[in-house]
């Protein structure tokens, strides 16, 4: 038996309203969804871009004995270690590296130029670092992230990397690997 509250005659409408509808017609979308797991729904084999990390060619390494989807996370592993605080010198990313605990065959081909650029792009925004890590969770209707499809809401989760903001807009930083030609093809492959 279910106990509806008395008080509030509109909660307990759409509690019912929710409880008895009938399930819809079985659909190809997932209700739970990764981030990840829409972009890589979503991508065109024969786009320029690789998703999986197995297969990102970021790397200046050769060496075929590399996970890069181990690579590409010790990338982002670094990133949350850094103090936004002061500037990244060589003995604080070395310390960083040392606390992850990288194995020396991926040490050795982590870029510190790139995380130190990366650091000074993001730096030069001035805005504020309000919060890293920040998991999200939201309850959108398909159509609404891809622009087409079903209007069936989904559920979408992630991990923000970071959120910045000078007080009036924020602005959400995902730190990403995929190298592309252009700037633009980054933009269509990870827009949502």
């Amino acid at each position: 038996k279910i106990v509806f509250p008395e008080d509030d005659k509109n909660l307990t409408k759409e509690i019912k309203e929710n409880l008895l509808q009938k399930m819809p017609q079985p659909c190809n979308i997932a209700l739970k969804n990764s981030v990840s797991s829409l972009l890589a729904e979503h991508s065109s084999t024969e786009e320029s871009l690789n998703f999986s990390p197995q297969t990102l060619s970021i790397y200046e390494s050769k060496n075929d004995n590399i996970d890069k989807g181990k690579l590409g996370t010790a990338y982002h592993k670094i990133m949350e270690q850094i103090d936004w605080d002061k500037p990244l010198n060589r003995e604080e990313f070395a310390k960083i590296l040392d606390k992850i605990n990288l194995p020396e065959e991926y040490k050795n081909i982590i870029n510190f130029e790139k995380i130190a650029t990366c650091e000074n792009n993001i730096k030069e925004l001035g805005k504020i670092v309000v919060g890293r890590e920040i998991p999200f969770m939201s309850y959108l209707p398909y159509n609404q992230i891809f622009g087409k499809g079903t209007s069936k809401k989904i559920l979408v989760q992630g991990v923000a990397d970071m959120l910045l903001s000078d007080g009036k807009h924020n602005w959400l930083i995902d730190y990403k690997t995929t190298k592309a030609s252009r700037p633009d093809q980054l933009v269509e492959k990870y827009k949502v």
